[in-house]
């Protein structure tokens, strides 16, 4: 198993109304093999009032992100997208 061990590492707040980051470290057990997960959330009712979720955007890199290619580097990946809750 490549990714055994895992480290991470999350800056948030506990308001609902502000920005919250998360960023996952994880070191596989092999050298050079490991993951980067980068989520940001943005909450909807900031930029007008009334609307509830969130703005999401999230970047990965590494091996692991799917039980299907566990064992397969990812270059990178870049989603933006909506949030219901974080």
């Amino acid at each position: 198993m490549r990714n055994s061990s895992s480290v991470s590492s999350c800056a948030s707040t506990s308001l609902p109304t502000r920005p919250r980051g998360a960023w996952v470290l994880r070191k596989g057990t092999l050298s050079g093999v490991g993951s980067s997960d980068l989520q940001a959330t943005y909450p909807l009712n900031r930029l007008s009032p009334g609307f509830a979720g969130y703005l999401m955007v999230q970047y990965f890199t590494g091996y692991g992100e799917t039980l299907l290619n566990y064992n397969q580097r990812e270059p990178w990946s870049l989603r933006f997208g909506y949030a219901i809750s974080r």
